[in-house]
């Protein structure tokens, strides 16, 4: 019965380390965890030059890249995706989101403001085009290693659909 429960944990939440140099990690399902470090990752994305992405615009550091793919057919994990990027050690992240891996003119959403609680969030459904491929960047502002955490995940609002006082 523990294996069982212990098994069921594990397949409805699913991590991975980052990939090694060079190669996209996919996000094939939601959520997933990820823990990386932009150390010794090549810089393919040097500046930002979309006005979706104004807040951003040099990106000198080396990134860490996934990818995933919209639509509810598979490989699709759905209609929007939230990221959650915890900094763990060294400079401080940024995440943005290509429709194009390494050009930076084709940013559809990015963030770099830490919250208070330590995390930088960037929700991401309005910008997306259903059944193709986005590549996600962790870099950062500054040349330096970053260590991090990246959750995406799926925040599904409930509407009411009706109210009674009995």
């Amino acid at each position: 019965m523990r294996r069982s429960v212990l098994l069921l944990a594990l397949l409805a939440h699913a991590t991975a380390d980052a990939a090694p140099t060079g190669g996209a990690i996919p996000i094939t399902q939601l959520p997933m965890d990820f823990n990386g470090s932009t150390g010794g990752q090549p810089n393919t994305v040097s500046s930002i030059t979309s006005a979706a992405c104004s807040n951003l615009t040099s990106v000198p550091g080396g990134e860490v890249v996934y990818t995933f793919r919209t639509g509810h057919t598979p490989p699709g994990i759905g209609g929007h995706v939230d990221f959650d990027l915890t900094p763990l050690a060294g400079p401080t992240p940024v995440i943005y989101v290509l429709a194009t891996p390494g050009d930076g003119s084709s940013c559809v959403a990015s963030h770099t403001t830490l919250l208070p609680s330590g995390v930088l969030t960037l929700h991401v459904q309005e910008t997306l085009v259903t059944n193709r491929d986005y590549y996600v960047y962790v870099d950062s502002t500054i040349p330096g290693s970053s260590s991090f955490r990246l959750y995406a995940w799926m925040f599904v609002s409930v509407g009411l659909q009706s109210f009674s006082i009995d």
